[in-house]
């Protein structure tokens, strides 16, 4: 009479397998979000490099200076999956701020106390809640942060306050612009769907 098969072998099997199909299939990543692309320039100038994943850079000239503007998103929603199942959330949005940053030399450090130089719209609305994050201020740059998500629009305008710095500069209007990827997983994380 043979002897039953022992359970360990049995799990040994299915451990096996399971690792077969994992080199075959492979963990891929869902990917998804969006940032800011120039819409309606107004009175700036796009130098916007191609090669940059995320956001926008603008340009124009205040009081015979230059003036920079920077919108950047870096938040993204991840899920990992395996076998092309997702399975395990990484981030789900609102981490992640909408970061502008305005350069000119006239420009003082930014804080919550005192008036911001930007003026910032989501469709209709009027931005409310606009953070200064004292770790990345300083004469001549202030940068701006605020969740994007909680506004239901697809366009954003920016125009520079003429009472905190004194430009006649029509404002620019940006465009919401959303990506979907499928990656596959790499050691310390997939790429960009920008790549």
């Amino acid at each position: 009479m043979d002897a039953p098969p022992r359970k360990d072998f049995t799990v040994h099997r299915i451990a096996t397998l399971l690792c077969l199909l994992l080199t075959l299939g492979g963990c891929t990543e869902y990917k998804w979000g969006h940032d800011w692309k120039p819409d309606r320039l107004g009175g700036w100038q796009d130098h916007t490099d191609p090669k940059l994943r995320y956001g926008a850079s603008l340009g124009a000239t205040c009081n015979a200076s230059p003036l920079w503007l920077k919108v950047v998103n870096h938040g993204q929603s991840t899920y990992q999956s395996l076998l092309f199942i997702p399975l395990f959330p990484d981030r789900t949005g609102g981490e992640y701020p909408l970061w502008i940053t305005v350069n000119h030399p006239a420009l003082k450090a930014c804080s919550s106390s005192a008036p911001s130089p930007l003026r910032v719209k989501m469709g209709d609305q009027v931005v409310q809640g606009l953070r200064f994050p004292e770790r990345a201020q300083e004469d001549g740059t202030c940068v701006i942060e605020f969740d994007d998500d909680r506004y239901a629009a697809d366009e954003m305008s920016i125009e520079i306050d003429p009472a905190v710095l004194p430009c006649t500069i029509a404002p620019v209007t940006l465009k919401k612009d959303r990506y979907f990827c499928i990656r596959n997983m790499r050691w310390g994380g997939s790429p960009s769907c920008r790549e």
